[in-house]
């Protein structure tokens, strides 16, 4: 193929190829290189020389080595650590909807212990009511604090996930 190529390129024509193939490229032996520097295509008559090869090297070398970091990032992680992220990952995808759920359970929490208060203020001397009353305040108050700590869990799986 590089034969046919390099014959038919110095007739009227052009041929582009693109090519990591040294041995390749050295048979065709071509006369103008694009290489891309800082984003840009730079076309240059000239042969390929080894300093063209050894630029692609490091750069496929920088490359590999980015890669890999990667790529070790997510090996050391075991199946277990995998599985608890997607987890936390759905957790945080859904917490909008969970947050919004739980500030309505909290308002209505709030509510009831503010009546529960003014309950126990026209109870009176009643012991036993008082006693009752302030029972249901302490199951209120302790559904409350554990609905506001789930609250500021989803608060923070959503600024870990955004």
């Amino acid at each position: 193929m590089s034969n046919a190529l390099s014959s038919w390129g110095k007739k009227d024509g052009a041929v582009i190829v693109v090519s990591h193939d040294k041995s390749f490229c050295d048979s065709v032996g071509f006369n103008t290189v694009g290489t891309v520097k800082d984003g840009s295509l730079v076309i240059e008559e000239r042969e390929l020389n080894d300093n063209d090869w050894r630029q692609y090297d490091m750069a496929l070398s920088t490359a590999v080595e980015s890669s890999n970091s990667e790529l070790d990032k997510e090996i050391e992680k075991t199946p277990e650590q995998i599985e608890e992220e997607k987890k936390r990952r759905k957790m945080a995808f859904n917490a909008p909807k969970q947050i919004a759920k739980l500030e309505k359970k909290i308002e209505q929490a709030e509510t009831k212990i503010a009546e529960l208060d003014e309950e126990m203020m026209t109870v009176g001397n009643d012991v036993g009511k008082l006693t009752d009353i302030s029972n249901l305040k302490l199951a209120e108050e302790k559904e409350l604090d554990k609905m506001m700590k789930e609250w500021e869990e989803l608060e923070m799986l959503l600024t870990e996930f955004s």
